[in-house]
């Protein structure tokens, strides 16, 4: 987002009216991989693309997964 911050310090500005121009941002919630999220959040869990039983530890390395 250092885009926004970099917007918001020092906006564009109307080159007929010297107003500053305003910003336009579109703002979506994002999505953290986890079905609870998605049927909680989103009630979309019959869309859900994740693979929810997937541990954290690799059982035979012991390496974490994710």
């Amino acid at each position: 987002m250092p885009e926004i911050a970099a917007a918001l310090g020092a906006p564009e500005v109307d080159p007929d009216t010297g107003e500053p121009l305003p910003l336009l941002v579109d703002l979506a919630p994002g999505c953290d991989l986890r079905a609870a999220t998605c049927a909680g959040k989103f009630g979309n869990l019959a869309n859900f693309g994740g693979f929810p039983e997937i541990p954290g530890r690799n059982p035979l390395g012991g390496g974490s997964i994710v």
